[in-house]
């Protein structure tokens, strides 16, 4: 191997997804303009600037870059953002809905994950059905179709 050669690594990073597509900052940014327009009307300047903080705030929320999980295929376990680790042989399935992940061990006597989210979109569903068909995950798409695209009824 060259020095400027890097070794191939077999752990897979797995992130939130790093977009805009929250059903509620979209429905913030094409609300804001004529909120603020109305706002402006009725001289509700504090009004104008916490709307802006909000709006800010919800993109930034978007955005932002956090691990989901990772997974070592040469030791074939999954290792959660807390450090908790969990083989794939111990998983009887991994349920995923619009904005959860559920790890579903084999044994009730051991805990399973839970991984939420609240003000991301899930890792694309196809990146994850992608990932879980290479490497034979146990993967089920529980997801209503409605909810499927980021959005629910009760946050």
């Amino acid at each position: 191997m060259k020095s400027d050669e890097t070794p191939e690594t077999s752990v897979i990073e797995v992130r939130w997804s790093a977009t805009l597509l929250n059903t509620y900052t979209i429905a913030l940014m094409l609300v804001a303009p004529f909120w603020a327009a109305l706002m402006v009307t009725e001289g509700k300047g504090i009004g104008l600037v916490l709307l802006g903080l909000l709006l800010f705030g919800m993109i930034s929320l978007s955005v932002l870059n956090k691990p989901l999980f990772s997974y070592d295929s040469e030791r074939r376990e999954f290792t959660a953002p807390d450090g908790k680790v969990l083989r794939l042989d111990q998983i009887d399935s991994i349920e995923m809905d619009a904005h959860d992940l559920y790890f579903i061990p084999k044994s009730h006597s051991q805990d399973g994950w839970h991984l939420s989210q609240r003000c991301w979109v899930l890792a694309p569903r196809r990146t994850l059905k992608a990932l879980a068909a290479q490497q034979g995950w146990p993967l089920k798409d529980i997801a209503h179709p409605i909810s499927r695209f980021g959005f629910w009824l009760v946050p």
